[in-house]
């Protein structure tokens, strides 16, 4: 017997896009490359501005202001507002790894 999942997912391309699928199906998954400044975030709009790369990783991006995502860093508790912040948009690839869940 199949596993049934309650959502369909799907890869999403595009700053319109993306924010049109957290209109329709709330946040969604963004994976970037995590340099060592993210570390440091400083409660401002993170971008990347010095230290050397050190993982790929996944984040939920959940509304945008302005030109950031607001972001939730779910394995990072201490960064920015309890895990929650600013991400530049077009920082390191946020856009490139995007997924949505879908209801059925």
């Amino acid at each position: 017997m199949a596993l049934q999942h309650p959502h369909e997912f799907r890869h999403v391309r595009g700053v319109p896009a993306i924010q049109m699928a957290i209109l329709q199906a709330g946040p969604v998954q963004a994976c970037l490359d995590i340099y060592k400044d993210f570390y440091n975030y400083d409660d401002k709009v993170y971008t990347h501005s010095w230290g050397g790369y050190d993982r790929y990783a996944c984040i939920l991006l959940y509304g945008w202001q302005g030109n950031a995502w607001l972001a939730y860093v779910p394995w990072l508790e201490n960064w920015g507002d309890s895990g929650t912040g600013l991400i530049q948009m077009g920082a390191c690839r946020v856009e490139n790894d995007v997924w949505s869940a879908d209801p059925l």
